[in-house]
């Protein structure tokens, strides 16, 4: 049996639509005997600390895998199938920004250099269909192998603390990617799971792609 932890860090709220949909996963995962789905809905305010005590949980409880999803994501009840199928040990879902222009959360290139000049960080914006190797994401819905979490703390230690140099700091989610690969482990992505990102419109996979033909025309 894969035993999942369903991690939500929540900063203030989280949204009613949101809500809605993490609990027909959860409701979805009941009729699968194959599969025991537990939802941590945490609060916090620092949200790499927040980050970093839900992974601990997730060590200490011994579950196999933990989807990560942020507060403000609408989505199917079989995403956590889709990320499954993809067979990774750290996949996200490709997540988009819910302001214009709409980007993916995905990153063809994440490295710091020594000057900004010398940084390559590049969003994957004609990213391909299918499972692709990214270099970074967002962690608004990606799942991970526990066991591989445990690693890159062991050879990191607070693998979502921001990375900085010395003209720029990286998010915690940046940072988790940029010690994850760090620690010798490569991080995936799937365009199959459909993921709106909560905003004055929901943006999905379709909206970013007729944006882009507008953009185009």
């Amino acid at each position: 049996m894969k035993k999942i932890m369903v991690a939500v860090p929540t900063r203030e709220y989280i949204d009613v639509d949101a809500e809605k949909c993490i609990r027909r996963l959860e409701k979805d995962s009941w009729l699968n005997k194959d599969m025991q789905v537990d939802v941590e809905l945490v609060p916090g305010t620092v949200i790499h600390d927040l980050r970093f005590s839900m992974a601990e949980m997730a060590i200490k409880n011994k579950y196999d895998y933990i989807l990560w999803i942020d507060s403000d994501m609408v989505f199917s009840p079989f995403v956590l199938y889709d990320l499954l199928e993809a067979d990774k040990d750290i996949v996200t879902a490709v997540c988009f920004m819910r302001r214009a222009p709409y980007e993916p959360c995905i990153y063809q290139k994440l490295r710091m250099g020594a000057t900004l000049e010398e940084d390559q960080i590049e969003k994957y914006i004609n990213y391909p269909e299918g499972v692709f190797e990214v270099e970074a994401c967002g962690m608004a819905m990606c799942l991970m192998k526990v066991v591989v979490l445990e690693d890159i703390i062991r050879k990191t230690g607070q693998p979502f603390f921001p990375v900085k140099s010395n003209h720029r700091t990286l998010g915690e989610d940046l940072s988790f990617c940029y010690n994850a690969r760090k620690a010798g482990h490569k991080i995936w992505a799937t365009s199959k799971p459909i993921v709106g990102h909560i905003g004055k419109v929901n943006i999905d996979a379709d909206s970013y792609k007729a944006l882009r033909r507008y953009k185009n025309d």
